[in-house]
This record gives structure tokens, C-alpha cells and sequence, in this order.
């Protein structure tokens, strides 16, 4: 598993320098609200990696791994294609975004180690920054997903993600 992550981090990195794509980490809190029984309520530290492909159009691959209430007994590895919905990503300064995810789970604590195939949307409805600025705040995301594998709907929902760009194309 640490050699996938470490090719996409690398695929990102070279894709991005290569083509002159915008660049940008995020961080931030997630939580799941669910009656799944396969994916926990709770707290989840959230982390990921943007590409800017042009002024509409980002995809991202992240981390989100369980804090509360039992400490990284559920990971979670996805990848979204999304974008900006009420103007350009790199000038507008208060925009939308809309996310489709993919989340593939891994889950620890039910004595054999379980497996999460979900298929989700998410929705930003306030972001402030953009990558003139040099960062970007998505503020109240929520989102739907679908779980393949127990065939249930689980809901999440962050209160801030932060946005550093780490290159922006100014073209």
C-alpha cells in the first residue's frame, strides 16, 4: 500500500511540473454520519493533494484516516474529479465547488480487516481564497456516498478545509 501512495504522489508531482498545472495540499476535519454499519461515525483528520487542470476543472487524491473515537481502526483512500461552479478557480475569490469521490476503506477493528468500495459526491458551498491569493478555504462541505460493498448510504460533512497552493499558473 505504501508504494501505491507513494507512485500517485509521484505521478501528481511530475504531472503537475511537467504541464505547469496548479498545485495545492488541503487539510482539514471530516466526519461520517452513517447507518452503515461499515463505516464509523466520528472524527477523521482529512489530507490530500489538488492538480489544476485549467480554470474549471481540479482533481485531488486524499487521505482520511479515523481520530475519534477509535484512533485509525478505519482508513480511507480516495480520488475526486471537481470543480468550480460560480466562476474561475484562480480569480474569483468567493466560488462553489462540486466533487465526485471515489473512497476505497479499509476498516481494522472487526477482527479480520474489511473492505469499503464507496462512490460519492461532495458539495463546497462557500470557498474564500483562490490561487492568486495562495490559499483557498471550502467552508460547510458535505457530501453522499454510497457504499458498494454493504450496499448503504453514509453522509459527511467538514466544517473547514484548508487549501495551501503550492504553485498556481498565472497564465
Amino acid at each position: 500500500m505504501k508504494k501505491v501512495i507513494i507512485f500517485f504522489l509521484i505521478l501528481f508531482l511530475s504531472v503537475s511540473a511537467a504541464f505547469g498545472l496548479d498545485l495545492s495540499m488541503s487539510f482539514g476535519p471530516w466526519s461520517f454520519l452513517s447507518s452503515d454499519t461499515a463505516v464509523s461515525d466520528g472524527l477523521y483528520p482529512y489530507t490530500g493533494l489538488n492538480i489544476g487542470w485549467n480554470e474549471y476543472l481540479e482533481s485531488e487524491v486524499f487521505v482520511v484516516a479515523e481520530a475519534a473515537p477509535d484512533p485509525f481502526s478505519s482508513v480511507f483512500f480516495g480520488g475526486g474529479l471537481g470543480g468550480s461552479l460560480l466562476g474561475t478557480r484562480g480569480l474569483t475569490y468567493f466560488n462553489m465547488y462540486a466533487q465526485l469521490d471515489f473512497l476505497y476503506g479499509l476498516r481494522f477493528n472487526t477482527g479480520a480487516v474489511q473492505h469499503n468500495r464507496m462512490i460519492g459526491v461532495r458539495l463546497s458551498p462557500l470557498a474564500i481564497g483562490n490561487g492568486y491569493n495562495g490559499y483557498r478555504d471550502r467552508i460547510f462541505t458535505v457530501g453522499s456516498f454510497y457504499n458498494f460493498d454493504s450496499k448503504a448510504f453514509s453522509f459527511t460533512w467538514s466544517v473547514l478545509i484548508f487549501d495551501i497552493f503550492l504553485k498556481w499558473n498565472k497564465s
